[in-house]
């Protein structure tokens, strides 16, 4: 396993993904669909314009 990353690696998106689950079930009850659906959206948009723009 060490030659592919280590436990470090594995560790640290272990505990990102519990963080994200944890926060993602908090802001669950005070976010309607609505407004994820014009995050993600708005989000998408600035993707495309990074693309667009070479940035990434």
């Amino acid at each position: 396993m060490k030659a592919q990353g280590g436990f470090g690696l594995v560790a640290a998106g272990s505990a990102a993904a519990l963080a994200g689950a944890f926060i993602g079930t908090r802001l669950l009850k005070k976010i309607t669909m609505d407004t994820i659906h014009k995050i993600v959206g708005i989000l998408l948009i600035f993707l495309a314009l990074a693309l667009g723009t070479g940035l990434i």
